[in-house]
């Protein structure tokens, strides 16, 4: 049984087997589901592959399975390595007048999170904290509830205003939360969160979803959890540009 991340791994290097064409209702249902950035061919055919291999599903009876599962890897994937590069954010980023983004709904993922509405130094004392807590948890094997309890309940970050920087897989956009979205904090959401851009008449919006947890990155810090959420029927909260710079 091969891994999430191997079948691609191995794909990438040639050691998997010739695969047809994907089919052309998954095709088309990637494409109104996800219009912008396109979904690489090969990366689809590979995951098609794997897929019905993996799950044991015929295309003929199992395609509603079968795109459920593709879209769970889509959405666990680096778009840099799912994504073709440039048919994503505008290449002429840096020229574009605020709120002038148009077009289909872009999907991206977040590459880094900063909380701005509050000082370096109070969530470094959360951090150190956390990290503490975790030391003499383990030292302790978790058993001294009671010195635990004086110590009180572990701080959660504080959440204020968040900074972004998304990806489309090829080209950088650094973003600042106007609007709280909830489902996004420094608590639980990992870095590679997929959230879709919904382009309007004046500033951006993100459309973001924790209606399903996927077991996508293991063992990493608290900024990268092992939660990958659907990005799908969910409200839209707002989002504009930020001052800093952008990347391509």
């Amino acid at each position: 049984m091969l891994s999430t991340n191997l079948w691609w791994t191995l794909a990438k290097a040639g050691n998997s087997p010739r695969v047809d064409a994907s089919p052309p209702q998954l095709v088309q249902w990637l494409r109104q589901s996800y219009p912008k950035p396109s979904v690489d061919e090969n990366w689809l055919q590979q995951c098609y592959a794997w897929v019905i291999e993996e799950h044991n599903l015929n295309p003929a009876t199992d395609m509603d399975r079968i795109k459920e599962h593709v879209e769970s890897q889509l959405l666990m994937s680096d778009l840099t390595d799912s994504m073709i590069a440039g048919s994503g954010l505008p290449h002429n980023l840096a020229g574009l007048k605020k709120g002038s983004l148009s077009g289909p709904p872009t999907l991206v993922q977040i590459v880094a999170l900063t909380e701005i509405g509050h000082s370096a130094f109070s969530l470094m004392n959360v951090r150190q904290t956390k990290i503490d807590r975790a030391d003499l948890s383990g030292l302790t094997g978790g058993d001294n509830e009671d010195e635990a309890a004086d110590e009180g309940p572990v701080p959660n970050y504080p959440r204020s205003m968040l900074q972004f920087e998304l990806s489309d897989g090829a080209i950088k956009l650094n973003a600042i939360e106007y609007r709280k979205i909830p489902q996004i904090d420094l608590e639980n959401t990992p870095l590679g969160f997929k959230v879709c851009i919904l382009p309007t008449g004046g500033s951006a919006l993100l459309k973001a979803s924790a209606q399903k947890s996927l077991d996508a990155t293991k063992g990493r810090d608290h900024q990268t959890r092992n939660r990958v959420p659907r990005t799908k029927k969910c409200r839209s909260q707002g989002l504009q540009r930020g001052r800093s710079r952008y990347e391509s």
